[in-house]
């Protein structure tokens, strides 16, 4: 079987991670790929590189793009896919309309709430809807005209094995060394796009708020984005220079959830984040804004905690009771790796779209035999 993966770019991000190793994970399973970039290749597109994948970029135009259509129908027809797999809005459309064209069937997974509304006649051009969480599905189902039948929640998961060799202290102290942070401090993490729908001004304010009570901690945040220049300009203005580390992208992640004593999600607007999976697989107590899909990971108070939007003193909170309180720090750690064990690992999520995808084969079959 053979996919074709459609997305903007592989820019660093959470759905761009996803798709990566999903298609990695498929490829394992004898389920080939082709990843199509509507606009650019990006950072991501380099651990692709030596392993088989083809990775195609159009280089799409501003505004609506008539040629892509019929380009991205051509290609499908060239490289003989059997299904498409849409990520997102943009992709949706481009991707769904250019799999009819070619007479291919098309998914499309939404990976989290938005606001847009799409005519249901683009909806109905696919085989199924995949949300990440339950309340992407709720919300998408809100908004838009969407068959409840074409819907199947699919949980994101996360590679297991790249997050089982734990640091050694002495290992973790050269490591905060060789990143600029202080070894002996309590290190809060985070990592994403720096945009305004992941708040990481909020995150700087709790961290002040920790400062003004004399609480010996750091933050170090892993990504880049349109807002590091103004975060950094607040990081400055609120004193912290010397307590945050922008590291901006970086492909060492495990090795820096290895280092922090807890992460943070901050985000107003989210699906089912993998960073913070990622933490919880690392044994990390998190503190998640309670929504999208934290909630359908987090148990509050029992593998990580969830607090409002925008609520820096919440955040801050959270935070000190882990901060006075190591017994209770590694106990939330643990609860944590179990529920990522259980429910949302990348071998799981793989075996759910590889059933899928094997669904649609064996239904279209049907079709074309009668």
């Amino acid at each position: 079987m053979k996919i074709m993966q459609v997305v903007l770019s592989l820019d660093c991000g959470g759905l761009e991670q996803l798709v990566v190793e999903l298609t990695q994970k498929l490829k394992s399973q004898q389920i080939d790929s082709v990843i199509i970039c509507l606009e650019k290749k990006g950072q991501l597109a380099e651990k692709l590189r030596n392993q088989g994948i083809e990775i195609i970029e159009f280089g799409k135009k501003p505004g609506v793009d008539l040629g892509l259509f019929w380009g991205l129908a051509r290609l499908m027809r060239e490289q003989k896919v059997d299904l498409v797999h849409t990520h997102n809005f943009g992709p949706l459309i481009y991707g769904s309309i250019a799999a009819r064209l070619a007479g291919v069937n098309s998914i499309n997974t939404r990976h989290g709430r938005t606001d847009k509304k799409i005519a249901s006649w683009i909806w109905d051009l696919n085989s199924f809807v995949v949300p990440v969480s339950n309340d992407t599905a709720e919300h998408l189902l809100e908004l838009n005209k969407i068959k409840k039948d074409k819907l199947k929640v699919i949980y994101n998961g996360i590679d297991l094995k790249k997050f089982d060799n734990l640091l050694d202290q002495q290992k973790k102290a050269a490591f905060k060394q060789k990143l600029g942070l202080n070894p002996q401090k309590f290190t809060v993490g985070h990592v994403g796009r720096l945009s305004e729908e992941k708040d990481q001004a909020t995150l700087l304010d709790a961290v002040k708020i920790l400062l003004d009570q004399k609480k010996d901690v750091q933050l170090v945040i892993v990504g880049d984005g349109v807002l590091r220049k103004d975060l950094e300009k607040k990081s400055q203005d609120l004193g912290l220079t010397n307590a945050v580390k922008f590291l901006g992208f970086r492909n060492d992640i495990s090795e820096i959830l290895n280092i922090i004593d807890v992460y943070v999600l901050s985000s107003v607007r989210e699906g089912l984040s993998l960073s913070i999976l990622e933490a919880m697989a690392v044994g990390k107590p998190v503190i998640a804004t309670k929504i999208g899909g934290s909630p359908e990971a987090i148990v509050d108070g029992k593998n990580g905690y969830l607090v409002s939007a925008k609520n820096p003193q919440a955040i801050a909170k959270g935070i000190s009771m882990l901060y006075a309180d190591r017994n209770l720090l590694s106990q939330v750690g643990k609860a944590a790796r179990r529920s990522v064990e259980e429910r949302f690992s990348l071998d799981a999520m793989a075996q759910e779209y590889a059933k899928l995808y094997e669904q649609i084969r064996k239904k279209r079959g049907a079709g074309e035999a009668s």
